[in-house]
């Protein structure tokens, strides 16, 4: 930057004097007017010259890296998101399972394998409930409760009882 600037000061200088001289050396007239012009070019030019030669930062370079890093946290957040989403709904939903059985008299632990379809939308997969001893009534309803209110169909559950 400083030699940008001493380049500059050089040059106006130069400029400055070499026009005097010719102003003086021209008697008058229209002459005059026309050195008085080149003078006042060539002083414009020694400005403009050294600031051709700086090179401004890469704007649109920074926005583009900016902007890859901004999306690269974007999906990572959007992963955790989803991991925690699907850590949350496996829980309340094995919560769900496990009082509701429980209100109908049976111990229960239910466990969830989840996925994500196609439109990123978390989805049930399977269900394995293990419960304690009950009649087949009671085990029907349990079955009825998770298709039902669970929204988790018959074929997708596992039941084990662990007498």
């Amino acid at each position: 930057m400083i030699e940008v600037f001493r380049q500059m000061l050089l040059g106006v200088s130069a400029a400055a004097i070499c026009g005097g001289v010719a102003m003086l050396l021209a008697g008058g007239g229209a002459l005059r007017e026309i050195i008085r012009l080149a003078a006042g070019l060539a002083v414009l030019l020694a400005v403009l010259e050294p600031l051709s030669g700086l090179r401004l930062p890469d704007v649109a370079g920074a926005v583009r890296r900016a902007a890859g890093q901004a999306q690269a946290q974007t999906d990572e957040i959007a992963a955790e998101n989803r991991e925690v989403l699907s850590s949350s709904a496996m829980d309340v939903t094995c919560r769900y399972i496990k009082r509701r059985a429980a209100e109908m008299g049976v111990e229960c632990r239910a466990d969830l394998d989840l996925a994500t379809d196609e439109n990123g939308i978390l989805i049930v997969t399977a269900a394995h409930m293990t419960c304690g001893p009950a009649d087949a009534n009671t085990m029907e309803a349990l079955k009825t409760m998770v298709a039902e209110e669970c929204g988790i169909p018959r074929e997708m559950q596992t039941w084990n009882s662990n007498d």
